[in-house]
């Protein structure tokens, strides 16, 4: 709950200072436009930062609040969704403003089929930006997921944690590049069409 008040308390500050510099946007300034979607960003990031602290505390938790009994299971994941629900809630709102900021986007959090859907109201420049980004992440991805797995090796040595903790990034790593894999081949057949 602390870092969820923490977090969530930066990425609503920076959800109103979009907000703001969006309603004091006269229209012409593209400066201050670019501002207000950057801070909505920010917004995003430090939302998303905090689902993963929120997913990671769950499992932590678990094995203690189980230790309680059914009450201490039942309220880590009162707190577990509550955070969650006031995550959504505030990405929805980010979605709102943007949808008001440019009338193109289609879209709700709240939709099984929301990426799709954002994405096809993005324009070319606005799809380019995201497949470079996506790139960026896919490449750090893999450079993290090799560093940390000759971490683990070496803390096996003094530790003996097993294979597991290996096996997990190893298998993160291996799906982040069988999917760009097939998604390059996938991309490839398309373009000689």
């Amino acid at each position: 709950m602390i870092t969820g008040v923490i977090l969530l308390g930066i990425a609503t500050g920076f959800y109103r200072a979009g907000k703001r510099l969006y309603s004091q946007w006269d229209g012409e300034n593209d400066t201050q436009m670019d501002m207000a979607e950057e801070k909505l960003s920010y917004t995003l990031l430090f939302s998303t930062i905090e689902m993963v602290i929120c997913f990671f505390f769950l499992s932590a938790a678990f094995p203690y609040a189980y230790g309680n009994g059914p009450y201490g299971v039942l309220l880590v994941v009162l707190e577990f969704i509550a955070v969650v629900v006031v995550i959504v809630v505030l990405q929805q709102r980010v979605v709102d403003l943007e949808k008001v900021m440019n009338p193109e986007k289609r879209g709700s959090v709240y939709d099984r089929k929301f990426q799709r859907k954002w994405m096809d109201s993005c324009d070319e420049a606005q799809r380019s930006q995201v497949f470079q980004a996506s790139y960026h992440a896919h490449m750090i991805t893999s450079r993290a997921c090799v560093f940390v797995w000759l971490m683990l090796i070496f803390l096996n040595f003094m530790f003996h944690f097993g294979l597991m903790p290996s096996f997990v990034v190893l298998l993160i790593w291996g799906i982040s590049q069988v999917s760009y894999a097939l998604a390059c081949i996938r991309m490839g057949r398309h373009k000689d069409r």
